[in-house]
């Protein structure tokens, strides 16, 4: 596979992608309408559903709602850009084979490092 094929599955995964994101999106919209009117509306149900639909409502959850998605997703692109050095600072990587975990000794090992020892099963 050369670089051009790479392009062209790199491009039609990325479409994939966005598309599940605003199903994602469309779908949280849905939920959270859905728990504001069983909140808000309950008095009016009684047994006719139709009357858990309020334009209002739905149009006041869903720009909420496309409002902290938007705006969490620019924290993140905002992050993102300063470079891996912050991402590796965001998420303090650790290097759980050395055991350098902050605040604790290194604990001496015993024969192969982190390799567990398995007994045999024999007579």
């Amino acid at each position: 596979m050369d670089f051009f094929e790479n392009q062209d599955k790199a491009r039609r995964h990325t479409r994939l992608l966005v598309v599940y994101f605003v199903m994602a999106v469309a779908l949280i919209i849905v939920a959270v309408y859905l728990v504001c009117a069983l909140i808000f509306l309950r008095g009016r149900v009684e047994g006719n559903l139709t009357a858990l639909w309020d334009p209002q409502l739905f149009a006041a959850v869903a720009t909420g709602t496309i409002a902290v998605v938007c705006f969490g997703s620019l924290y993140k692109i905002n992050e993102l850009r300063q470079g891996g050095g912050a991402w590796r600072e965001c998420w303090r990587t650790i290097d759980f084979a050395r055991n350098d975990r902050p605040g604790r000794t290194k604990a001496p090992q015993r024969g192969g490092g982190n390799v567990a020892r398995v007994r045999r099963a024999g007579p």
